[in-house]
């Protein structure tokens, strides 16, 4: 029996089967039937998606929501002082939380499947909150993501409930909780470390 050959998707049918193209027959079809997310023009569609996978990390074939906590990384090691204060820090994390929720609801609506593995930005806002307080080191940061996906594994109560709720809430306050109880952990460990 011959092994069958993958079709090779072109750049455009591989852009729409990531949701960045609704075709317009859909859209025309069933007017009220599509949620008003997409609806949304090109571009506004384009930078959800975008920020909703974690700039494209998302899209990584093996463990994306390890690969989208890197994102969340590159953005604690730029936002925690000594670059800024705490108090931006937890502000631009609140920001950061309130755009996750609206992203992850659009991303939800366009990928049409409940907390989608290319949805990868709630892993960026839960490492966030598990590095609130944390001194700015390599060896905290690497604790700190080792600890986060071990509890975003996990989710403990009250997480893998919380993770039910709809839309973009559901999909964020799950890695939420994680991030507290690892920044929890986190904050213990480096208390009795050398």
């Amino acid at each position: 029996m011959k092994a069958r050959k993958k079709r090779r998707l072109s750049s455009k049918q591989e852009w729409a089967r990531n949701g960045f193209e609704i075709p317009k027959e859909e859209l025309e079809e069933r007017p009220g039937a599509l949620p008003d997310p997409l609806r949304l023009n090109r571009f506004m569609r384009w930078l959800m998606l975008a920020l909703a996978t974690g700039l494209g990390t998302g899209f990584s074939p093996v463990a994306p929501g390890t690969v989208g906590t890197l994102a969340g990384v590159a953005l604690f090691w730029f936002m925690a002082p000594p670059y800024s204060s705490w108090r931006a820090y937890i502000l631009a994390s609140l920001v950061f939380i309130w755009m996750a929720v609206l992203v992850s609801s659009v991303a939800e609506a366009i990928y049409r499947r409940k907390d989608d593995g290319r949805i990868v930005i709630d892993e960026v806002v839960g490492f966030l909150v598990t590095m609130l307080f944390v001194p700015h080191t390599w060896k905290a940061v690497a604790l700190g993501f080792v600890l986060f996906r071990i509890f975003d594994v996990l989710k403990p109560p009250p997480a893998r409930k919380l993770q039910d709720l709809r839309g973009g809430v559901g999909v964020v306050i799950d890695d939420l909780v994680a991030g507290v109880y690892a920044c929890v952990c986190l904050h213990v460990l480096l208390y009795f470390m050398p």
